[in-house]
């Protein structure tokens, strides 16, 4: 546990590395506890872990489902939703990324030490929370999971290519009360205030080294200055967006005290926050309140610093932070049945998506109780669902942003027949009651390999493709052929899948 009296270290910034401490690491001497023994552990691989997605499946189902296909699957103390993975890579055994289990969102492979983000922000079913530095999702999805399908979370991103990683996750993982924004934190539109804003910004990523063989790659004094700067702008931010009243989590996956206790006392300066102290049940330290030259707020022994040797994990910073005041959320409205943005599409060329609901739940044998739970939005010529029950956008301003999902694509309007997206699909899942087709693994590999697969039911329209039980996309079927319309980058990924499958047989027909 943490050591009493928190908080004065002091580095030894010119010492000179060695074989067994490299001078990034070696500058931590006097500021991580038992140093030789920290030098140990972030020179050996760390553990793969993952989090159950637990509205989908529990952890012990989880457990039973990858042990049968040959993983080692041990638990986590005190997080009782993560499980620790073995046995990768032994007798031909594949990551355990390429299981179905994985495809169908059941879990979210991820460290142990930043499952603690997201609980300890408490967020409760209802709330508005913004999620600053989203990509690519974990604490994202963790925060959603943690509502349940009640509140919305609003994942921002600035960088394309992480959106698109970030997208991959929301949909997999089947979180319809996640809002994805394109935008840089720094200049997140007001108007609406949050609950709970997680502030994970990048960072010099130095708790992440046991990738890197234990070394801290360098970086110039110039790239750490502007650094700070955008830590220091984007909790700046996080704070006007929070109601008085509410929460903001500051973490980071860095040792530099710099980035942590020195970004929160640069802004606690003025900032209307308060620190809150947290208490955990794991192994840490507390934040400091000197390091080298430099001397930080009183109040950062309330944060928490987390090391690899302490929990066979990476490093990470947490701070929490309670804005002043009590005030309700502002800026938040129900949700429209069009998207508000000039439309190319007048609304008499489609029907409205509750007249394709109702196509769709005949034609797929869906229980109307299910539909109820989502509500849905045209978009251009596509339906969305969505379980937001309000949504902060008509309070935005135009400017340097821009929506990306509200929910899930769900099927497009203009389709001859009813085609749910793939994402619907999977949401979905069990609830598909007619138009199933499930392939033993010897004929999905055939599918997936192009080659002709007959079906005898149904007989023509969109199917829902089933792997090991799992509805894991979308089929067609034409005269009795049926083709796979999964998109064709993610053929690797569902053939690594089936293969799995094979091993250990399917309950597929």
């Amino acid at each position: 546990m943490s050591r009493k009296g928190g908080g004065k270290r002091r580095g030894r910034g010119g010492r000179r590395g060695d074989a067994d401490g490299p001078l990034e690491v070696e500058k931590y001497r006097e500021l991580i506890p038992d140093f030789d023994r920290f030098l140990e552990v972030v020179k050996t691989a760390e553990p793969r872990t993952l989090r159950t997605n637990t509205r989908r499946i529990t952890p012990d189902e989880l457990r039973a489902r990858l042990g049968v296909k040959g993983y080692g699957v041990h638990d986590v103390p005190h997080q009782p939703e993560f499980l620790r993975i073995t046995r990768e890579g032994e007798d031909g055994l594949p990551p355990v990324s390429d299981t179905v289990e994985h495809w169908a969102g059941h879990f979210y492979i991820q460290q142990t030490v930043t499952g603690w983000a997201a609980p300890l922000l408490d967020p409760q079913p209802g709330d508005r929370i913004l999620d600053m530095c989203s990509s690519p999702g974990g604490k994202t999805t963790h925060l959603a999971e943690c509502m349940g399908e009640e509140g919305v979370v609003v994942a921002c991103e600035v960088n394309e290519g992480r959106i698109r990683a970030l997208l991959g996750n929301v949909y997999r993982m089947a979180h319809p009360n996640v809002m994805v924004v394109a935008a840089d934190g720094r200049h997140f539109p007001e108007g609406a205030t949050f609950d709970r804003v997680m502030v994970d910004v990048p960072c010099s990523a130095e708790g992440t080294l046991r990738k890197k063989g234990g070394v801290i790659p360098r970086k110039t004094k110039r790239a750490r200055r502007k650094l700070f700067g955008i830590q220091v702008a984007l909790l700046r931010r996080a704070i006007e967006l929070t109601r008085p009243g509410g929460t903001l989590m500051y973490c980071t996956c860095t040792f530099d005290p710099a980035e942590n206790e020195g970004v929160l006392s640069e802004v606690l300066k003025d900032a209307p926050v308060d620190v809150e102290h947290l208490d955990m049940p794991v192994p840490h330290e507390r934040g400091v309140t000197e390091w080298e030259e430099h001397e930080f707020d009183p109040r950062m022994p309330r944060a928490v610093r987390m090391y690899p040797h302490l929990h066979d994990s990476g490093g990470f910073f947490l701070c929490r932070l309670r804005k002043e005041g009590d005030a309700p959320v502002r800026g938040w409205s129900p949700v429209p049945a069009v998207f508000p943005e000039e439309d190319r599409y007048p609304d008499e060329e489609f029907p409205t998506p509750l007249e394709a609901i109702a196509e769709v739940e005949d034609f797929y044998g869906l229980d109307r109780d299910v539909m109820d739970r989502f509500g849905y939005m045209r978009r251009g010529s596509n339906a969305w669902v969505h379980g937001m029950d309000a949504w902060p956008m008509e309070s935005w301003e135009p400017g340097r942003w821009r929506s990306i999902s509200n929910g899930f694509r769900a099927f497009d309007l203009s389709a001859a027949y009813p085609r749910p997206t793939n994402d619907l699909f999977q949401l979905l899942d069990d609830a598909v009651g007619k138009r199933r087709v499930e392939l033993t693994p010897a004929r999905w590999l055939d599918l997936l390999a192009g080659r002709r697969v007959r079906v005898e039911d149904p007989p023509h329209g969109y199917v829902a493709l089933v792997l090991g039980g799992e509805v894991v996309g979308r089929g067609f079927v034409r005269e009795g052929v049926l083709n796979s319309q999964i998109p064709r980058g993610r053929m690797r990924w569902l053939r690594a899948a089936v293969e799995l499958e094979s091993k250990f047989g399917s309950t597929g027909s």
